[in-house]
């Protein structure tokens, strides 16, 4: 079976429409000129009758020449045959096939594009001769935006060129001239001003024209060349490779520079810095530009600065119609004919070298900057990051002080900056990035950073040794003050190889302990300095006295009062805080202020020790400073030799003795330890409150001498345990006839008091039973202090000539005796009723004057610890007419006698009384004795007389004579 096809009427209707659609396609292809879709350029094709009788064009040529047979191939697969037909007047220099070969990598993709842009780049739109001066000339390479993904083949009557976008609807430029006197080199690359090509063309990344005379087209020339040359890369790629650029390569970050790449940017003009501009930097400016995690917002500045558009891309070539070009900074730039770049009169740069082409613009590049002389201006922060002190600047940003402290460059400030290196090698980075981020600026991170802050600009020379100076940290704690940091200098001789020459100078300086590395930076109205480490704020009261170990019994003593936390939190205060040997000097007083009875007493004691206010040692003169306590203390200070001693202690009342009974002032040993609510000064002694009575009951209570406190109280010398008048005296008590001392109304006692273990070797039931023998007992432990009988040197009233050593309760000196209330002297009945001190290798001991060793150890004891009474004040006179009525003197009328105490011992001194023998033995031998010498004498008398009797009796008498 046979089938026909006959078209109807529609679809010669339909092929008509095709073919009027494709004629009028191909009348709109020859009003265009391509390439640039439109758009002007200095060459347009002249369409040619394709069918017109046989004449050479440069498709001809090269097909009748066998060295361009693989160029001819690559255009036939390219379909640029047609195309290349079509355009009149063009140069080709074309590559042979050596050439082809050799590159045959950049002439094959699988879309063809970059083959195609390879051949145009060959192509200049008009004819030159090998005698033009011209050296850079604009090819057919309309490069496009993006290459695509394969499409339907176009015509090849009409090939779809690059849109042209990347260079402003231009096409690419190439250099062509000589590279030394004979060669002409196509595709030469950029040379810096005043050089010249040196070497061939080949050595010069160009390729070698072949032949100086052309071969003739009908619609063109054509140069045969030895070396396939690539289009120039993006405006990236040129910077990246380019020698000249590597230090703004490494400078500026990445995405900076992908953002030159020809998907991304069109049509640029770059007038970039060389390697050598930015040598010519500061170098702390060129540190910081180094830093891209800072600095990375002015580098990108400083590139847009350098990044021009203008009406279309700025060769060299254009500058005699184009001169002015905006920048992406929001500048504008001009060039003029001396090769300069100049933003405005005072910035300016020379141009080196023109010319670098790219895909999507050109590169010039210019000797300096041409940007706002403000943006390499740094400010602190910005200077900070150059010298390496990036932690420093972190983490001021996170506590949100950058601002106001590393920015602002208007206020007189000091600096204090630690290099990043503080933290290498230890564990602090962890604590520093423990940054807050509440905006309150008083976290504990932007306290240590303020702490860094001074006010105003210091000087090295301008400062002392010693010198405490404000910083800006201020807290509530401070009463809003600033901080003190303390600096010192350190010394050494000017002239070492001299040992006669004494002067000295100073060669370092630190502050809290932080040595300064280096000599000032200004920046602005700021001065920094490097330290060696951070400085940490003052901790609060407590952790500073917890640190010193010669505080550890103030630390003891405010724990056992519970006044820790309110220490920690009480602002503005200055404590003056005795070592631990100023409280163990208060013995066994100290002791009772430990006990729980006794908290509120010890609250006062260290209340009386804080001063209500911030009072550094340079401020302190002489004058009473209000305490915490509802007594001042009073502060005198007075040059001592080369040195300024600093004493302090209780007001002294209108007869001048001091209230709390103190015979000394406390010298201030270290003063300016600085906390975090002000200030402690160490001090030698402990500052008794006025407010607080020590009794010899507390002090028996501190000593634990509980066995010895009841027989006092048994006794009945309860009076004497409070420190009140005694009874009046009783007649038929015989303790108190001639007792000079129980009737002094404010006499003190001092007590000797033996622990409980000492009691533990007596018989306590026999003194209990025997109230005469317990009297006896305890009044041979009571001692006046100091005793009547003796000179005035020594009167009970405090001199500043005789003071009392390591808080003794009386004054004691080697070998020297007291009479106790049993001693005759003091109305008692025994003449072995003073007891007398011995030093001795461990210490000092005490017995019984003139016992003949009864009783054996219990005649001594030795001395454990002492602890001294609060002093009293008197009227002489109205406190003895209130409480005797008595004629005493009255020559001081009033007076402060010391408080007495107490003397802890080992034994109980038993009352010693001498046995019969040694009473009255001597009397009965020397009764015995005279009498047995008055007995021999008679006898030897008697004997005498009868022997003369007998020789008597033995003559005659003569006559006359006598018998």
């Amino acid at each position: 079976m046979t089938y026909s096809y006959r078209p109807n009427k529609s679809t010669i209707s339909v092929i008509f429409i095709i073919l009027s659609t494709l004629l009028n396609y191909i009348k709109a292809a020859d009003s265009f000129p391509w390439p640039g879709r439109g758009k002007p350029v200095s060459s347009t094709f002249t369409p040619i009758n394709p069918t017109s009788p046989a004449e050479l064009t440069v498709i001809d040529v090269l097909s009748s020449d066998e060295q361009y047979s693989d160029l001819l191939r690559i255009i036939q697969r390219l379909k640029l045959v047609p195309a290349i037909n079509k355009l009149g007047d063009i140069t080709l220099y074309a590559p042979t096939n050596d050439a082809i070969r050799e590159a045959q990598h950049a002439m094959t993709d699988n879309i063809n594009d970059e083959a195609r842009e390879t051949i145009f780049y060959h192509m200049l739109n008009y004819t030159i001769t090998s005698q033009s001066d011209q050296i850079l000339h604009q090819t057919l390479l309309h490069p496009d935006s993006e290459h695509v993904k394969p499409k339907k083949p176009h015509s090849p009557w009409f090939p779809e060129p690059g849109d042209g976008k990347p260079l402003s609807g231009a096409g690419q430029q190439v250099r062509i001239g000589r590279a030394n006197s004979t060669d002409i080199c196509y595709g030469l690359p950029d040379l810096p001003v005043g050089e010249k090509y040196h070497g061939n063309c080949h050595e010069n990344g160009a390729a070698t024209v072949l032949s100086k005379e052309p071969k003739h087209a009908r619609n063109g020339v054509v140069y045969p060349i030895d070396k396939v040359i690539s289009p120039p890369g993006d405006l990236a790629t040129q910077i990246r490779n380019h020698p000249s650029l590597s230090t703004l390569l490494e400078l500026i970050p990445a995405q900076a520079i992908s953002a030159l790449e020809q998907r991304a940017a069109n049509g640029f003009t770059l007038f970039l810095p060389t390697n050598e501009a930015f040598k010519t930097l500061d170098k702390t400016v060129y540190s910081y530009l180094h830093n891209q995690i800072y600095a990375s917002s002015d580098l990108l500045d400083l590139m847009s600065g350098h990044i021009a558009v203008g009406k279309g891309v700025g060769w060299s070539t254009t500058w005699d119609t184009q001169k002015e070009y905006d920048t992406n900074l929001k500048t504008k730039l001009q060039v003029n004919d001396k090769n300069t770049v100049k933003l405005d009169s005072h910035t300016s740069a020379q141009i080196n070298t023109f010319d670098i082409l790219a895909s999507n613009g050109v590169i010039h590049l210019i000797d300096s900057f041409v940007t706002p002389p403000q943006l390499l201006l740094l400010d602190s922060e910005k200077i900070l990051i150059g010298l390496n002190a990036t932690r420093f600047v972190d983490l001021f940003r996170s506590a949100k002080l950058s601002n106001k402290y590393l920015k602002n460059d208007q206020d007189n400030m000091t600096l204090l900056v630690f290099h990043n290196d503080v933290f290498e090698g230890t564990n602090d980075i962890k604590e520093v990035d423990a940054l807050a981020t509440a905006s309150d600026d008083q976290n504990e991170m932007a306290m240590t950073l303020k702490y860094h802050i001074i006010p105003g600009n210091i000087r090295k020379d301008d400062v002392k040794t010693g010198e405490l100076i404000e910083t800006e940290l201020r807290t509530r704690l401070l009463g809003d003050n600033g901080q003190r940091v303390v600096v010192s200098k350190t010394k050494t001789p000017s002239d070492k190889s001299s040992k006669t020459n004494k002067s000295e100078k100073h060669t370092g300086w630190s502050f809290n302990h932080a040595s300064v590395l280096s000599d000032e930076h200004k920046v602005g109205n700021k001065t920094i300095y490097f330290i060696s480490s951070v400085l940490e704020p003052p901790r609060d009261v407590m952790s500073v006295a917890v640190s010193d170990l010669r505080l550890s019994t103030f630390v003891a003593s405010v724990y056992a009062a519970g006044m820790d936390e309110y220490l920690k939190h009480i602002p503005a205060t200055t404590l003056v805080i005795p070592t631990n040997d100023a409280f163990e000097e208060l013995g066994y007083a100290m002791k009772y202020f430990l006990k729980s009875q006794a908290k509120a007493e010890l609250k006062q004691l260290i209340n009386y020790h804080i001063i209500d206010d911030i009072v550094y040692t340079k401020s302190l003169s002489n004058g009473t400073y209000k305490t915490l306590s509802d007594v001042p203390l009073d502060v005198n200070v007075h040059n001592k030799g080369n040195t300024t001693e600093m004493a302090l202690g209780s007001p002294r009342n209108v007869a001048g003795y001091p209230l709390n009974g103190e015979e000394r002032k406390a010298i201030i040993s270290e003063g300016d330890i600085l906390t975090s609510s002000g200030v402690i000064h160490v001090i030698d002694q402990v500052e008794r409150s006025p407010m607080v009575d020590i009794t010899l009951r507390k002090l028996f209570k501190g000593s634990n001498a509980n066995t010895m406190l009841d027989l006092f109280q048994k006794a009945g010398y309860q009076w004497l345990l409070d420190g009140k008048a005694p009874p009046l005296e009783d007649d038929s008590n015989p303790y108190e006839k001639h007792n000079s001392s129980t009737g002094h109304p404010v006499k003190p006692y001092t007590v000797l008091t033996p622990t409980d273990a000492a009691f533990t070797h007596i018989n306590l039931t026999h003194y209990l039973d025997d109230r005469a023998a317990l009297e006896a007992l305890v009044r041979m432990h009571i001692l006046p202090a100091p005793p009547d009988y003796l000179d005035e040197d020594y009167s009970y009233a405090l001199e500043e000539d005789h003071t009392t050593d390591n808080g003794q309760p009386l004054y004691i000196s080697d070998d020297m005796a007291y009479p106790s209330l049993l001693s005759y002297t003091e109305g008692g009945p025994s003449r072995y009723g003073d007891v007398a001190f011995k030093k001795s290798q461990n210490g000092w001991t005490v017995g019984i004057r003139g016992a003949r060793g009864v009783n054996g150890p219990e005649d001594f004891a030795s001395v454990l610890g002492f602890g001294r009474a609060s002093p009293h004040f008197y009227n002489s006179t109205s406190d003895f007419e209130i409480n005797r009525n008595n004629d005493l003197d009255n020559d001081d009328p009033h007076a402060m006698s010391i408080g007495g105490g107490i003397v802890v011992l080992d034994s109980v001194l038993i009352p010693y009384e001498p046995s019969w023998i040694y009473r009255w033995g001597w009397i009965v031998f020397t009764a015995i004795t005279g009498t047995g010498v008055l007995g021999a004498g008679g006898y030897a008398s008697y004997v005498t007389y009868q022997r003369r009797k007998e020789i008597r009796a033995g003559y005659q008498s003569l006559e006359g004579e006598e018998d």
